[in-house]
């Protein structure tokens, strides 16, 4: 649903499914292209900062310029995934 670029989806929680790394990556690409996404919770999820988590964070705010709110609390992120 999230890959369909003309979707009008605004707002998508997905707090405490244990997504992993895998899973919000695969999240993470949907949400870069789906651009009238505003917000996105996806807090108590178990990922972490690996290279490859990071870089799918990076990508998915460079991509959707709408995205305005996040939640990526209660995850394995210390200080260098934070910024």
């Amino acid at each position: 649903m999230l890959i369909f670029s003309k979707s009008k989806l605004e707002e998508l929680i997905l707090t405490g499914n244990q997504l992993r790394n895998e899973g919000v990556q695969m999240v993470l690409n949907g949400v870069s292209i789906a651009k009238e996404l505003k917000k996105i919770y996806l807090a108590d999820n178990q990922f972490n900062e690996d290279a490859e988590m990071l870089e799918s964070i990076k990508q998915c705010m460079t991509r959707n310029k709408n995205l305005a709110k996040y939640d990526f609390r209660n995850n394995d992120l210390k200080d260098t995934g934070k910024y």
